[in-house]
């Protein structure tokens, strides 16, 4: 999925939500039926009599339900079994004439975020009654200044997606890309956070000498602009340095053909690294 922004539309003229979270209801949306945790209503006989006469009366409508388990909660059903799923298949059937689309969200365990989207919803058969299933979860969450999201689907007749999304104003995300590229350079910098001092010096040179020149640097170059650092036999130093940062993938090594001097080495930053 290519980068950008990505507005969040309504999913239809009408919506009804059954929430237990704090109520919404911004000016101009169009909302016919909002119950929330004071109203006490969950997925018993009374509560899908009352929530299919909403949708007799507003046929062809959104309905969310916010969130499963606090809807099945009372209950007494075992929450990681299947029959967990069996009050809201009764009322997808009783609601089944109105054409109504349900949108169900559901908090799946820690253990299971990481999992493939229908595999996070699966222990209480959500993953297998859904025709479309999204998961969210914190891309880094040890990082909690890293806002972005990691957003997988999974449906019965649609392309699976897997990208990292970020919240940038109400209602607006940006895309950030595909997972694994972007899981990618999170593990290049937690490699480049490691790094010694002198690591980490050469690999700002290798980079901000693309960026005055255009081209790769080498082992000679990196010697004469750091003599402090390599003093005595430099070239040699700065070679060792260059191929530990080759070996951890945080630069690029090219062999070149010399008529003069032979094989020459030379490195250059990777390619996401390297401005156009």
């Amino acid at each position: 999925m290519a980068p950008g922004r990505v507005p969040l539309a309504r999913l239809g003229m009408k919506l009804m939500e059954i929430s237990f979270n704090t109520p919404h209801n911004e000016e101009g949306s169009s909302v016919a039926r909002l119950y929330t945790r004071e109203n006490g209503i969950h997925l018993d006989e009374a509560g899908i009599e009352l929530i299919t006469a909403d949708c007799e009366k507003n046929p062809g409508a959104v309905l969310v339900l916010d969130a499963f388990l606090s809807l099945i909660g009372p209950l007494g059903l075992d929450a990681d079994s299947d029959a967990a799923v069996e009050p809201l298949q009764n009322l997808l059937e009783s609601i089944a004439p109105y054409d109504i689309s349900t949108v169900v969200l559901h908090h799946s365990s820690k253990s299971r975020a990481h999992e493939r989207a229908s595999n996070a919803a699966s222990a209480r058969g959500l993953g297998r009654m859904a025709s479309h299933v999204v998961n969210l979860h914190w891309l880094n969450p040890d990082a909690k200044e890293d806002q972005r999201v990691r957003l997988t689907t999974e449906g019965r007749s649609s392309k699976s997606v897997d990208c990292v999304i970020e919240q940038v104003d109400r209602a607006i995300w940006t895309c950030h890309g595909d997972t694994t590229q972007i899981n990618a350079q999170l593990d290049l910098k937690k490699v480049e956070s490691k790094l010694s001092e002198r690591h980490s010096n050469v690999l700002s040179l290798v980079e901000e000498h693309w960026m005055l020149t255009d081209r790769p640097i080498s082992p000679v170059e990196v010697a004469e602009a750091m003599p402090d650092e390599f003093g005595d036999n430099g070239r040699q130093k700065a070679l060792q340095a260059l191929d530990a940062l080759f070996r951890k993938r945080l630069v690029e090594k090219i062999k070149r053909s010399d008529g003069k001097r032979g094989v020459v080495v030379v490195f250059q930053p990777l390619k996401e690294r390297r401005c156009p």
